[in-house]
């Protein structure tokens, strides 16, 4: 892996890392309302979310604080525990832009698998940060793997 990639990839875990705890605070007080804040610093805005369920486009951090505070929601529906991530892929696609893909497991109190899916990010190099500019979900079938050169 090349310093670039375990940047990118240190990126990433302190994003996943950031939303856990932000899911873990809202979910251990019935009174609480999702605060996804530190989650979002790790996103570009405008940011594009394209899924089997449509194509969201969210211009401005106040919509995709309102996307996260929905899925921390639905979450908790579910009795979301932890994200189990499969083996992560980095390519790069030019000197300032990044694909990151990864099949997730979803489990819930009773350590039950309750959703499984690949995601890909597009991230973006701008003012010396590496940003989510795009999250596309998918089947865990089309996760990005590394190519022999």
């Amino acid at each position: 892996m090349t310093d670039l990639q375990k940047t990118i990839l240190t990126v990433y875990k302190q994003y996943t890392s950031a939303f856990q705890s932000a899911y873990e605070v809202f979910s251990a007080d019935s009174s609480a309302v999702p605060n996804p804040s530190g989650a979002l610093e790790f996103y570009h805005t405008p940011c594009l979310f394209i899924s089997p369920f449509g194509i969201e486009l969210y211009k401005e951090r106040q919509d995709l604080e309102a996307n996260f505070k929905q899925v921390m929601r639905d979450m908790q529906t579910k009795r979301y525990l932890r994200t189990d991530f499969g083996p992560i892929n980095i390519t790069f696609l030019g000197e300032s832009y990044a694909l990151l893909s990864v099949a997730i497991a979803r489990y819930d109190l009773d350590e039950q698998r309750y959703d499984q899916y690949g995601c890909t990010y597009s991230f973006h190099y701008e003012k010396d940060l590496w940003k989510i500019a795009v999250v596309t979900t998918h089947s865990r079938s089309g996760v990005l793997i590394e190519r022999a050169n």
